[in-house]
């Protein structure tokens, strides 16, 4: 699967990186969870796109993400839960849907991927699947460059070890509410 999705990574950034109509992005963001196995995140990304039309671009993407993840629970002497920060590059395919033409641009976007944990814990618990929708508006500040801003759910694949008797390794998905602030040149 890794291999699948690098390779189709690639495939769209070499694709696009000579097209006319190519459009390259940056972008930050940051986010809180909206569940128990991760605290917050951020981040940031570049990405590298082809127009098919006006309205649909098709792309793909690196960054680097921190989360502060649920590394396991202990129910041994009482209730505990440690937490531990991943360092993760997220290799991604987006599709991006602008809703109008002209002026101030809503869009819907979505991106889905696989992320690779290089932190120096050998329990690589947050390493897996990940999608991303959002929702956002594009604003043009020249004739080739735009700013956008965006809210999306980013879903990210983790397990954590629960320490009890027996000791559980429990499979899950951490959920984020990200806000993005992004440039288009």
């Amino acid at each position: 699967m890794r291999k699948v999705l690098f390779m189709v990574t690639l495939m769209f950034i070499a694709m696009n990186a000579n097209s006319q109509k190519a459009v390259q992005s940056i972008e930050a963001y940051g986010g809180v969870s909206i569940d128990n196995y991760s605290k917050y995140s951020f981040g940031t990304s570049y990405s590298i796109g082809g127009a098919l039309s006006s309205k649909f671009h098709l792309g793909g993407g690196v960054g680097f993400r921190y989360i502060e993840a649920l590394y396991y629970t202990s129910s041994l002497t009482s209730i505990s839960e440690s937490y531990d920060g991943k360092y993760l590059i997220p290799l991604f395919a987006r599709v991006t849907v602008n809703l109008t033409d002209e002026g101030v641009r809503p869009f819907i976007r979505c991106d889905l991927g696989y992320t690779f944990d290089i932190g120096q814990n050998q329990n690589k618990n947050t390493e897996g699947l990940f999608f991303h929708p959002a929702v956002g508006f594009t604003f043009t500040t020249s004739a080739k460059s735009s700013v956008y801003l965006a809210a999306g759910l980013n879903v990210q694949h983790t397990h954590y070890q629960r320490y009890g008797v027996p000791i559980e390794t429990i499979d899950g998905y951490t959920s984020n509410l990200i806000f993005t602030i992004g440039m288009n040149f």
